[in-house]
């Protein structure tokens, strides 16, 4: 699946991948299901990066929470950029 679809398929995917990178995933969303490896490489990439471009990640994350599906995948595209930054 692509990252695309993930994304816009619905907030909860939207907040699971927030919490994967930020380390506060929950066991019960997660059980079931492997983390991808690609998510695993972006929260190796999120770590890594210093603490101000962690807490802009963050609140990019907070903000799509809010937005159409639109907005979001845009917001991503940011996300991603600010990964590769690291």
């Amino acid at each position: 699946m692509s990252w695309e679809k993930i994304v816009k398929k619905d907030i909860d995917e939207w907040l699971s991948i927030k919490e994967v990178l930020t380390g506060e995933f929950s066991f019960e969303r997660w059980k079931d299901t492997a983390v991808p490896p690609e998510l695993k490489q972006m929260k190796t990439d999120y770590d890594s990066l210093g603490k101000d471009v962690q807490s802009n990640i963050i609140e990019l994350f907070r903000v799509g929470e809010h937005e159409s599906n639109q907005h979001r995948m845009a917001l991503f595209k940011l996300i991603v950029e600010l990964l590769k930054v690291g």
